[in-house]
This record gives structure tokens, sequence and C-alpha cells, in this order.
């Protein structure tokens, strides 16, 4: 024995088109369709050409502070009196 189901019932989205005055209705409250997607694509590429820009100089300045780190801040014994110069030094790098 099969049952049928219809499986429309479980996807969650409507079967039928709205009616004409279903969509003046909504439209009057300000319910209007808006798209996320725009949205979304503009601000990524908003990012994608900020990082760009910025890349270049994000990636000097992180291969200016791990080369210091390297070379002379582990070469550094730690002690209560020179870590807050070490801490400054690669803060002002």
């Amino acid at each position: 024995m099969k049952l049928r189901v219809d499986l429309q019932f479980f996807a969650g989205e409507k079967t039928e088109k709205a009616t004409p005055k279903k969509r003046k209705d909504t439209r009057k409250k300000g319910q209007v369709a808006k798209s996320s997607d725009v949205n979304t694509a503009v601000s990524l590429l908003v990012i994608f050409l900020s990082l760009i820009a910025i890349g270049p100089y994000m990636r000097d300045r992180l291969l200016s502070f791990i080369e210091t780190f390297y070379t002379e801040s582990l070469t550094m014994k730690l002690s209560e009196s020179n870590v807050h110069t070490l801490f400054v030094s690669l803060l002002k790098d």
C-alpha cells in the first residue's frame, strides 16, 4: 500500500503567486521585496577592493613586525624593567 504525499506542503514556500490586490495591499503597507543579495555583493566588493588597496601596506607592516620581533625581541631577556620598553617598541613598529 503506497501513500501519496504532496511534498509541496513541506517546502516552506508559497505554492501560488499573490493576486494583484494582495500585491497592492502589501505595497501600501510598505512591505516591498528587497534583495539582500545586492547588499551582500556590494559589501563584498568594497571589502575586496579595500584589501587590494591596503593589502601591500598590511603585508609590509606585518613582515616588518615579524622581522623586528625575531631579530631583536627574542634576544632580549625578559624582566620587569624591560617588558614595558619591549611592548612599546613593538607597538611603534
